[in-house]
């Protein structure tokens, strides 16, 4: 089977100088792996195993202020006030964004999760979801953190995010770098990179990223790289990550890509 892009489907154009990446006359680089390999793959019961929403709630207690600081600076740039908005997070894992936005007054606070043990704890700070198929309305703040990385087609579930959103309204969509320094390293040592069928099956570039809200005609507000996974966590103790976020950036080549996208606005506009 010919390696083909995961936003468009188009053939690549050809093999990079680091083995398994190819290019997208389109979509720019994209790491690729035969997608026939997931036809006999249950991807939810896959995600429900992964031990990551289990390891986060170790951090939470000591980290929640910095959620909040971060969640409230991150909003800001788009409404003057918080209080009152709307807040919808797809992915919410054990509830960890829920809290914050609720600690900034926000109402509702929503969440979708497909984690059963997950979904349980979240619900004690507010409603969650486990499909995006029963919520109802919009909302003012749409977030949805490292899950396309998860999605078998990305384009489709993104227009579900931009279609949750209010007019006036912003997407926090984070998602994993696929030439972040981890990946690019392994896939220098001929070891898998960013992606880690069936865990992991989309990683992105900046320019991905672009592509897919321009194709929505949504407008990209802000796109920028970061170490932790997130605008706001400078690292992960529990995990011995004392690389702050600062000292990739500057590369473009950190783990995380984030972006803030206002929907309904074409980037040529």
């Amino acid at each position: 089977m010919m390696p083909a892009c995961p936003l468009c489907g188009e053939a690549a154009g050809g093999e990079t100088r680091i083995k398994g990446i190819f290019q997208c006359r389109r979509h720019g680089a994209f790491e690729w792996f035969d997608r026939r390999l997931l036809d006999d793959v249950d991807l939810i019961t896959a995600y429900q195993s992964y031990p990551y929403n289990r390891s986060l709630g170790q951090d939470f207690e000591q980290m929640k202020p910095a959620y909040i600081r971060g969640l409230r600076r991150r909003i800001l740039k788009y409404h003057s006030k918080i209080e009152g908005l709307s807040f919808l997070d797809v992915g919410c894992a054990n509830g960890e964004y829920l809290v914050a936005a609720r600690a900034l007054g926000m109402s509702p606070v929503d969440g979708v999760e497909i984690d059963g043990e997950a979904r349980q704890k979240a619900a004690l700070h507010g409603r969650v979801f486990s499909d995006m198929d029963e919520l109802q309305g919009r909302y003012d703040v749409v977030q949805c953190k490292n899950v396309l990385s998860n999605i078998s087609d990305p384009a489709i579930f993104f227009a579900g995010l931009l279609g949750r959103t209010k007019p006036g309204g912003v997407v926090f969509l984070d998602v994993l770098n696929q030439f972040g320094l981890v990946a690019l390293a392994k896939k220098a040592l001929n070891r898998p990179g960013i992606l880690r069928p069936p865990f992991i099956i989309n990683g992105f570039s900046k320019e991905a990223v672009a592509e897919l809200a321009k194709r929505k005609y949504a407008k990209v507000a802000w796109l920028a790289t970061t170490y932790a996974g997130s605008d706001l966590l400078p690292y992960r103790k529990s995990l011995g990550l004392v690389v702050r976020g600062w000292a990739t950036k500057p590369m473009g080549m950190a783990s995380m890509i984030v972006s803030d996208i206002i929907p309904g606005q074409s980037d040529a506009s």
